[in-house]
């Protein structure tokens, strides 16, 4: 069988909007006149509790513990999770987030190679629009056969959008690849029985991930099997493609026994990791 469809995340793979709402968590935060300012290695821990009022709340229990437990506090972090989600949404509607470099090329070469595309994501359906129609110039004849968002999986589980996107699409993951960078897409992947490409994004968490990897049971599908690239794009997408066919290809070959577990041997990080080659271990 053949590569089919190719499932893809939105933050770390599509564009670095995590760097955006990192933005505009730190304007709220200037407009209600606090001194608080997020820079990048702070938030990415943030980001491992979850988002939005959570973040606000893990933040203060940590660094400001002494209001934690008032009601203006609480109010406060409430309405700046509100003012956060608009001043976010803003920036996607006014083009000041970009698609990683490479990426739209990749799309258009996917597509016109018959691969058909879909976006699995915890983003709202608003914020999605406002990302592609942003970008919609660099996607061209590119268009996406699926967009499943967290507004549209079932009770708001967004665990549940991979299994989404694959029910949409009329496919069985034996036939899909998902791309992903953060331990939660990589959980949510490989519920839904996909292999899964992980990529370096800003805020990617590859030992989260290789954790979620070798924590599948014994009798999942192995195919559920990853491979880890150093670059997403690398600057040539045209090869990409071809590597995730040579992957996808790989894994139909693997025997579906249900009495070998998902080798951690699998989860092999390239050590050179930021440099401009695409490197890959599976």
């Amino acid at each position: 069988m053949t590569l089919q469809a190719i499932i893809l995340g939105v933050d770390g793979v599509l564009a670095e909007t995590q760097e955006a709402r990192r933005e505009a968590f730190n304007t709220v935060f200037a407009e209600a006149g606090l001194d608080w300012h997020w820079e990048r290695s702070l938030f990415a821990e943030l980001l491992k509790v979850t988002d939005g009022e959570d973040m606000i709340q893990a933040f203060v229990n940590t660094y400001h513990s002494h209001w934690r437990s008032t009601e203006d506090m609480r109010l406060l972090i409430t309405a700046m999770t509100r003012r956060h989600a608009t001043i976010y949404q803003e920036l996607l509607d006014k083009g000041a987030v970009n698609f990683r470099a490479g990426v739209a090329e990749f799309l258009r070469i996917a597509a016109r190679a018959g691969v058909l595309l879909a976006i699995a994501t915890t983003e709202s359906r608003s914020q999605v629009a406002g990302l592609l129609g942003a970008n919609r110039e660099l996607l061209e004849t590119a268009d996406f056969n699926v967009v499943c968002t967290a507004d549209d999986c079932a009770g708001g589980k967004a665990e549940d959008r991979f299994s989404r996107a694959l029910k949409t699409l009329a496919l069985g993951p034996e036939v899909c690849l998902a791309v992903e960078s953060s331990a939660k897409g990589v959980r949510s992947a490989a519920m839904g029985g996909l292999p899964t490409v992980i990529t370096w994004g800003i805020y990617s968490q590859l030992h989260e991930c290789g954790e979620v990897l070798k924590a599948i049971p014994e009798g999942s599908p192995l195919w559920a099997s990853s491979m880890i690239l150093s670059e997403w794009v690398c600057g040539k997408p045209d090869e990409l493609l071809v590597r995730l066919r040579k992957f996808h290809a790989a894994q139909l070959t693997i025997p579906q026994s249900p009495s070998v577990p998902v080798s951690a041997a699998r989860f092999r990080p390239d050590k050179s990791s930021r440099n401009n080659k695409c490197r890959y271990a599976v």
